[in-house]
């Protein structure tokens, strides 16, 4: 997933938690309405946009602490852990926010790219097929139709073209 979904995955987030209403495009105003509701949320988008890892990370761990049911939170340290190299954390958060919502559609994408990443194709497969599975129980589709959700057709590319940072494990 982009940063700049990541961004809005984020603010739409805080902006539930905050009681304000979220669309699916979300603008500099909702961005800025967010902040306001929440200085750690407008501090965790400046990191992420400027890819500022450690501090995203360190700022979603406030989350996970005292909101430890959060899965959003999960997903999104995770992420950040993961652009760390800090494999076995981000794949410990993606699990944890997986144990809390089985549907999190994100986490199962951003898992599956953990996987293409440390050279596990067969992980990534199995993720792309729970997260079919998962897209089509929220489109109400049948089993033969393929999904239309996003996380589903980024990681069914990212798995085609072999994208993800092939490193060493670094566990």
């Amino acid at each position: 997933m982009k940063p700049s979904t990541l961004i809005a995955l984020l603010a739409a987030v805080w902006l539930i938690n905050a009681g304000v209403s979220a669309n699916a495009a979300m603008d500099s105003a909702d961005l800025e309405a967010a902040g306001k509701a929440n200085p750690e949320f407008a501090a965790a988008v400046a990191a992420i946009e400027d890819e500022r890892w450690l501090r995203a990370v360190h700022l979603r761990e406030q989350v996970v602490e005292a909101r430890p049911w959060d899965d959003d939170a999960h997903t999104l340290l995770g992420f950040s852990q993961r652009r760390l190299g800090r494999y076995m954390q981000a794949f410990r958060h993606y699990r944890r926010a997986l144990d809390l919502n089985p549907y999190h559609r994100g986490a199962m994408e951003y898992l599956g790219e953990a996987y293409l990443e440390t050279r596990d194709k067969r992980g990534a497969q199995d993720m792309l097929q729970r997260l079919a599975a998962a897209c089509r129980r929220d489109e109400g589709l049948a089993c033969s139709q393929a999904p239309h959700c996003p996380e589903w057709h980024q990681l069914r590319a990212a798995i085609a073209n072999g994208i993800g940072n092939p490193i060493a494990r670094r566990w």
